[in-house]
């Protein structure tokens, strides 16, 4: 992303490095956390108030316009966005407007998800199946959509869970939201990318985001008693 690339601060002079890692130590990192992040798994987005948790092995991203998740060895995907609930419209009404291909009208149900009501089905488009839900909460209608090339008992039973942990934030938890900073260590003699970025509180790929930070090139080494820029809570 551009953020980190300007955070990368290509064109510094190593005499001035250490007083520029000095200066932004605790600049906030990444997404605008009033606007989604990633932890693992769980995708919390403190403005609308949600909290949601992917099944085990996926791997989440966020971007402008949704957040997506994939299980790559299983060939799944997640997706997860929202649109605004149509006035006068019900849930089940939604499901088969036609957002979605291959609908199997047999399979809508009405679900209670935390509190806040839902509804889920299957659909088949081509050689992919999908789990999706769509759960009303406040003036959105938020869009749940798993893929599997099968739609397994073991794979449905997966996505049912995950759709099972949206839910909507307590206060407190919205207010106790932590913004990643950037920290500055210094590389000890048997440090290497691997054991500084495995201390990064990055969603995926730590050893990419820590190489981008800090301006290296894979197979760069680390040289000891040198600074570094790394993410933290």
């Amino acid at each position: 992303s551009s953020d980190l690339r300007q955070m990368g601060a290509p064109g510094i002079g190593q005499r001035d490095r250490n007083g520029y890692l000095s200066a932004i130590n605790g600049v906030a990192f990444g997404d605008d956390p009033m606007e989604g992040y990633v932890r693992g798994r769980k995708f919390t987005h403190p403005r609308l108030g949600f909290t949601l948790t992917a099944p085990q092995g996926f791997l989440l991203e966020n971007s402008n316009e949704a957040v997506f998740g994939v299980r790559q060895p299983d060939n799944e995907a997640l997706r997860l966005d929202n649109v605004k609930m149509p006035a006068g419209g019900s849930l089940e009404s939604y499901v088969a407007s036609g957002w979605v291909d291959g609908l199997l009208p047999s399979s809508v149900r009405r679900i209670d998800i935390n509190g806040l009501p839902a509804v889920t089905a299957v659909a088949r488009a081509g050689e992919w199946n999908f789990r999706l839900a769509v759960i009303q909460y406040g003036d959105y209608i938020y869009r749940m959509i798993f893929a599997a090339r099968n739609l397994n008992a073991a794979a449905d039973k997966s996505f049912m869970e995950s759709i099972g942990t949206f839910r909507a934030l307590t206060p407190d938890e919205s207010r106790e939201v932590r913004t990643p900073r950037i920290a500055i260590v210094i590389a000890g003699p048997g440090d290497t990318v691997e054991s500084l970025s495995a201390r990064m509180a990055t969603p995926n790929r730590p050893q990419e985001y820590f190489r981008l930070l800090n301006g290296l090139e894979p197979g760069d080494p680390l040289l000891p008693g040198e600074h570094y820029k790394i993410v933290m809570d």
